[in-house]
């Protein structure tokens, strides 16, 4: 398998795990039928999607490379989080890991979007 095929199994991978522990947070996918949750189901998918995308951006091995593992640090890290909101450390505040841990790994994407398109080749 090539490492852009492994980098687009990890960022849906981590898309999935955030969907499942979102249907956990909420106990169903009840969450869905308002505008609010699409909303926030595409806020913490977003990551993901400029993970996913991004593998067109990385033409370059170790451009490719520096994506894959970024990527997976991404991924863990977040699943990381969810499972300590939800499953170690509940709490009524657990839910703005899904406000907080997009955000920075939307910061940490774009970031490294950059580099990859001006820097990498």
């Amino acid at each position: 398998m090539n490492i852009q095929k492994q980098s687009v199994l990890v960022a849906l991978t981590g898309a999935i795990g955030t969907l499942w522990f979102e249907y956990v947070a909420a106990a169903g996918f009840g969450f869905l039928t308002t505008k609010s949750g699409w909303w926030m189901t595409a806020w913490t998918v977003l990551p993901y999607a400029m993970l996913f995308f991004g593998r067109h951006v990385a033409t370059g091995a170790q451009a490719q490379r520096w994506m894959l593992w970024i990527s997976l640090l991404v991924v863990t890290t977040g699943m990381y989080a969810y499972y300590q909101a939800f499953f170690v450390f509940l709490d009524a505040q657990s839910a703005l890991i899904f406000l907080f841990m997009p955000l920075l790994q939307s910061m940490v994407c774009f970031t490294l979007l950059i580099v990859v398109k001006f820097f990498g080749k």
